[in-house]
């Protein structure tokens, strides 16, 4: 299992909840899985490979690549895992490809239909939503499906005649035994039973809950809307509340399962798409990021669109938009080595990716480490004919690693040297993220002010709380109200972090052998 090649990638795999494909040589989905942290995931096939079972050892040993997709959290890990089964039904996976082994909803089409939990689909009296990947989740959508829109389960044969057969007893003085359930009395079942709800009203409950269940929630949304207005309209102000309560529910849980059933690889892009542009709006207006603060004024809403018209709008808004993340890797000052990591229009542009072995410093400074990979980053966008307005230390770093004013002032300007045979060096960034705390922030200012750089903007990332620094302001940017913000950070962090890691660990390696 040495020379595998899925080896070789699974450093660059994202370690967020998702999905992953392994294929083999042509292209054929051998396996489909789920992780709650993809490159762990994955990586425990190769480490564990041993104490896998024989079917999945012969689909390691055919495997030569592995697809990942990002979710936002596990529940939406899952239900992609059904979908991509039930879309390429991969002969490595057992469960799943036959849709027997797996939670459904069942809504049979009586008068008064029922709902029903099954794991069976062979009733032709009734349709089937799903397959869930586990009870779990499928109960949890059931769960807030009949707080919103109380239906039954019971199995009683109602009908508007016997209902009034019922109902004519009772006037008449028998004592007719009551058919309803504690479900009535805690407001999850309307009492069609007892003629407590009307056809009418009891299926509009059942049709709601069909549109959920079909990814039609905008429909939905809408109908619901237009049903609150007439309330509204007709003075009826307690049920306008009651259905109003229902379009926040229905947009609440819409976010937390932004991943529909049935729903593919597509769909699974175009919701990344969305999250980073929606992300990169909000993180570009709260920073005040240059030019680009006003870019989305006027910019188009994202939900709904197809991917391509996502891609498009990503291009004509965000391509250019570039940030450099920077971290350092070390043991106690040992092997101390730097990661600058490009983002543009929110995905990574790894041909521009760069790594520093740190030379002035081998003793455990983070902030020296970080001042010398950033002047040797922007020493190469100094501003020509300009020169240096270098402190102690920094005039001290750029000495040692031979650069000078005067050196800067020779026909071979190692600006222009550097501009022409490395784009990434000579490319502006829109944003500089230094990964740490007000520390690497102080550090980052000071090196672009020395330089006569002032002009481009940096922040600086903490990991404990997941916080932005930016000069001049006291408090910090936080965005846990945010979540497309906090995920395209993390994910530019972690990138960071990964990518100074693997060059840290291969220093180490070779210090080790030698």
């Amino acid at each position: 299992m040495k020379d595998h090649p899925v080896k070789a990638l699974l450093p660059t795999l994202p370690t967020l909840p998702g999905s992953y494909i392994f294929k083999d040589k042509d292209g054929i989905v051998l396996y489909v899985g789920k992780a709650k942290n993809l490159r762990k995931r994955v990586s425990s096939y190769f480490q564990n490979y041993k104490d896998l079972t024989a079917r999945l050892q012969l689909m390691i040993d055919q495997a030569v690549t592995v697809e990942t997709y990002t979710v936002e959290s596990e529940v939406e890990a899952l239900i992609l895992e059904a979908s991509l089964i039930k879309k390429y039904k991969p002969k490595y996976n057992v469960l799943l490809k036959d849709d027997k082994s797996y939670a459904w909803i069942k809504i049979t089409k009586d008068p008064y239909p029922i709902i029903y939990r099954t794991r069976n689909t062979k009733d032709k009296n009734a349709i089937y939503f799903g397959p869930f990947p586990n009870a779990q989740v499928r109960d949890q959508v059931l769960n807030f499906l009949r707080k919103e829109f109380p239906y039954r389960t019971c199995s009683y044969q109602i009908t508007d005649e016997d209902n009034k057969k019922r109902a004519e007893r009772r006037k008449n003085g028998e004592i007719v035994r009551s058919r309803l359930c504690t479900f009535y009395h805690i407001g999850r079942c309307g009492g069609p039973c007892e003629g407590l709800i009307s056809q009418q009203e009891y299926l509009e409950n059942i049709n709601a809950i069909k549109k959920f269940l079909q990814n039609k929630k905008k429909t939905l949304v809408h109908e619901l809307t237009q049903k609150m207005k007439s309330y509204a309209h007709n003075l009826e102000f307690e049920k306008a509340a009651k259905v109003k309560q229902q379009i926040d529910e229905l947009t609440y849980v819409s976010q937390k399962l932004m991943i529909g059933y049935g729903d593919d690889e597509d769909d699974v892009m175009r919701l990344m798409y969305q999250r980073i542009m929606k992300g990169l709006e909000f993180l570009i207006k709260d920073l005040k990021v240059g030019q680009y603060r006003l870019l989305y004024k006027n910019a188009p809403k994202l939900f709904g669109k197809s991917l391509d018209e996502i891609k498009q709008l990503r291009s004509e808004y965000l391509d250019k938009f570039r940030i450099e993340c920077f971290d350092i890797s070390n043991i106690s000052g040992t092997n101390p080595v730097g990661s600058m990591v490009v983002f543009e229009g929110g995905i990574p542009k790894k041909s521009h990716y760069r790594k520093f072995k740190i030379n002035v410093k081998n003793t455990p400074d983070d902030f020296a480490m970080m001042r010398e990979m950033l002047l040797r980053r922007f020493t190469y966008l100094k501003p020509k004919n300009k020169l240096f307005n270098l402190d102690e230390h920094n005039a001290q770093i750029l000495n040692k690693l031979g650069i000078t004013n005067d050196s800067l002032k020779t026909n071979s300007n190692i600006s222009e040297l550097k501009s022409q045979e490395d784009e990434s060096f000579s490319s502006t960034p829109d944003l500089i993220i230094v990964d740490g705390g007000k520390g690497q922030l102080s550090v980052a200012v000071d090196v672009l002010h020395s330089l006569k750089l002032d002009h481009l903007f940096v922040c600086a990332l903490a990991k404990k709380h997941e916080e932005i620094f930016v000069p001049g302001q006291k408090t910090s940017h936080t965005y846990d109200d945010h979540k497309d913000t906090l995920f395209l950070l993390q994910r530019i962090r972690d990138e960071a972090h990964r990518f100074g890691l693997t060059y840290h660990r291969d220093r180490r390696s070779k210090a080790m052998f030698s």
